[in-house]
C-alpha cells in the first residue's frame, strides 16, 4: 500500500521537543510501557545514545504536517522490533499508520533482508493487535501481568516472518 502523501524523515535533534510532547500525551502513553515525565535534556541524552546504534527512527510526515513517529530498533540476528505511532489525533484512523508498517516492512524485509518482524502490544491496545493481525502478523504468546501502570497488563508479543509477508503480500 502506497501513500505519496506520507513521507519518513530522519529523526534529528531539532523534533526532540515535538517527539517528548507526543510521547508524554496520555492517549499515547496508555498503549505503552511508560508514563514518562521528560525533560529536553532526557532527549537528548536519549538521541545522543542512538547515535551509537544501528537503528532506524523517523519523524511521519503526511502532506506536510508532522503527525507521529515511527522506528525499526533492535536490528540483529536478522530481527528488529518495528514502532508506530500517529500523536496528532485529527490524523488517526486515515490509514497512515497502515501505510508507516507496511513501508517499515517492505524496508526490513527487502534492502536490510532480514527474517523477522516482532513486538510486544499491551493488552489494553486492542486496536493494534486486531490491526497487526489482519495484516498478517502472528501472536506469539503472551506475557501474563507483565506490566505495571495503574494495574497489571498482559503483553501480546507478535511477530511477521519473511516468508509470511511474501505470501500474505501476494494475496
Amino acid at each position: 500500500m502506497e501513500n505519496k502523501d506520507l513521507q519518513f524523515r530522519v529523526l534529528m535533534e531539532e523534533d526532540l521537543e515535538t517527539l517528548r510532547k507526543w510521547r508524554m500525551k496520555s492517549e499515547v502513553t496508555k498503549y505503552l510501557y511508560t508514563d514518562p515525565i521528560l525533560t529536553i535534556e532526557d532527549q537528548k541524552k536519549w538521541y545522543e545514545e542512538l547515535q551509537t546504534k544501528f537503528d532506524a527512527y523517523w519523524i511521519l510526515n503526511f502532506k506536510g504536517v508532522d503527525v507521529g513517529y515511527a522506528t525499526l530498533r533492535d536490528i540483529k540476528n536478522k530481527s528488529a522490533d518495528p514502532g508506530v505511532f500517529i500523536a496528532e489525533t485529527e490524523y488517526r484512523r486515515k490509514g497512515i499508520a497502515k501505510s508507516a508498517l507496511i513501508s517499515i516492512q517492505e524496508f526490513a524485509f527487502g534492502p536490510l533482508d532480514l527474517h523477522k518482524l516482532y513486538g510486544p502490544i499491551l493488552s489494553e491496545n486492542y486496536g493494534a493487535l486486531l490491526f497487526y493481525l489482519k495484516n498478517g502478523w502472528k501472536i506469539e504468546g503472551v506475557l501474563r501481568d507483565h506490566i505495571f501502570k495503574d494495574r497489571f497488563y498482559d503483553v501480546y508479543m507478535v511477530a511477521l516472518l519473511k516468508e509470511d509477508w511474501l505470501k500474505f503480500k501476494k494475496d
